[in-house]
């Protein structure tokens, strides 16, 4: 990933999530009011759906633990949703009869990219819109 420009410097209000703290349902609604207030130029659907399938995923494979984050530049929306689960997911052929195996495929056709980074604790799930033009 590219180093960030100073124009990227320029960060709008962070939010910070934690489960212990809201529903994945409030979490989800609070992305979206985030997106629609600080970086207009970005897909809220997109965004949305791709909120869901990560915390919906960080609740089925993790135990449910989860930390979102988001911040808008002027440049990108960055998403991290972090879990305390050292287990990389992979991406799957997509099951169409019993479903599953999408969510990875969503998540990177609707954003610019998409990556995992363990942690010692776990991993952080990444997710970048960049702002075109």
């Amino acid at each position: 990933m590219p180093l960030e420009t100073r124009a990227d410097l320029a960060v709008a209000e962070m939010l910070e999530l934690d489960s212990r703290d809201t529903s994945v349902t409030r979490a989800r609604g609070a992305v979206v009011a985030y997106v629609r207030e600080h970086c207009a130029w970005v897909d809220v659907f997109s965004v949305r759906l791709v909120t869901a399938e990560l915390l919906a995923n960080a609740v089925l494979h993790t135990g449910g633990r989860w930390n979102l984050r988001a911040r808008c530049t002027r440049s990108r929306l960055v998403l991290d949703v972090a879990d305390r689960d050292q287990r990389l997911p992979v991406a799957r052929k997509p099951d169409l009869v019993e479903g599953g195996g999408l969510g990875m495929h969503i998540i990177g056709s609707l954003s610019s990219s998409f990556e995992i980074r363990p942690t010692p604790g776990g991993k952080i799930l990444r997710v970048v819109w960049r702002r075109p033009g």
